[in-house]
């Protein structure tokens, strides 16, 4: 990375994190929280603004420890890599109709398929079964059918999920979310 490119990645950073610095003062205008102790206009800004403050200033502390002999070593190393591959590693790269999965077009439009039949099943289950648990087998299937994640990496990870809607919406926020004939989330 040059250093014109270098100084420009920190100002865009530093630019960023006083972005967000500037939505969380903005939102105090609005007020967090009102006296009943709900959730008042001025939560979302400014939770929003502390996260990209945050992410921002991560970035910006990378950007300025960021050591450039490092990058240059590594440049050349993965050059030199990419020089002595086989030429049957270029496949992907060089064949237009290939992804960087391998995927080819009728592969990728099944998936899209696959994917808008999904959600409107997850939309039809959601009178029946909530909206929790249709998101939750909506997750499900594009992770396990669709893509061809583990099992139960895709459960786990599917619960943590369903879990944080079910705190941030309904504990949280407050807001009441269908729960359908069943009743059950």
């Amino acid at each position: 990375m040059t250093g014109v490119l270098r100084r420009a990645n920190i100002v865009a950073s530093a630019t960023v994190a006083l972005l967000g610095a500037a939505a969380v003062i903005g939102a105090a205008s609005y007020g967090y929280v009102d006296d009943e102790g709900l959730v008042d206009a001025g939560f979302l800004p400014a939770l929003c603004g502390a996260v990209v403050f945050v992410l921002a200033l991560v970035d910006l502390v990378h950007q300025i420890r960021r050591r450039p002999e490092i990058e240059t070593l590594a440049e050349e190393v993965s050059d030199s890599i990419l020089e002595s591959a086989p030429a049957t590693t270029d496949r992907v790269q060089t064949s237009p109709e290939l992804d960087i999965f391998g995927r080819d077009q009728r592969a990728r439009n099944r998936q899209l398929v696959l994917v808008i039949a999904a959600l409107l099943a997850a939309i039809l289950l959601v009178p029946l079964i909530g909206l929790l648990l249709a998101l939750a087998s909506l997750m499900i299937f594009v992770s396990i059918v669709v893509e061809h994640r583990r099992i139960l990496s895709t459960v786990i990870i599917t619960a943590v999920t369903v879990a944080l809607f079910h705190v941030v919406f309904r504990v949280f926020l407050g807001v009441p979310l269908p729960t359908g004939l069943l009743g059950v989330l």
